[in-house]
């Protein structure tokens, strides 16, 4: 497919993560930003990673993250949750997949590497799981 124009991108300030003293950038960055990207193309919009969710306590407590909600973002961008039709993970740690629950259960569908999906499978402590990986 030829696309006449370049698609509308939009960055979403998903989150602000603060690293444990214990983390090695933790010294150079003691704060790190997550971003996700809205992609308005013409078969419907997609959107690159989801941040940080909020509903693992466990992570709070470690990172202490400040969370925007997903659906607050997109409507800051002119766009309707229920347009989304993918979500694309650049890598399924916490601060990149952490709102994908937002959009199961609907058509969405959810792409990541494999050798990621392998990774939240293997090791527990990985990621959350409930948020990684789509029912």
């Amino acid at each position: 497919m030829t696309l006449p124009s370049m698609p509308r991108i939009v960055r979403l300030d998903l989150a602000v993560v603060t690293l444990p003293h214990w983390h090695p950038c933790a010294a150079g960055w003691p704060t790190i930003p997550a971003y996700g990207y809205v992609i308005d193309h013409p078969d419907g919009v997609i959107l690159f990673d989801t941040g940080v969710g909020m509903d693992n306590a466990f992570l709070s407590e470690v990172y202490a993250p400040v969370c925007h909600p997903i659906d607050d973002l997109l409507d800051a961008a002119g766009v309707d949750p229920t347009a989304v039709v993918a979500v694309v993970n650049s890598h399924l740690h916490f601060d990149h997949c952490g709102q994908n629950p937002s959009f199961h259960g609907s058509d969405v569908a959810f792409f990541s590497q494999a050798v990621e999906f392998d990774a939240v499978e293997a090791d527990p402590s990985y990621t959350d799981p409930a948020w990684a990986l789509a029912p």
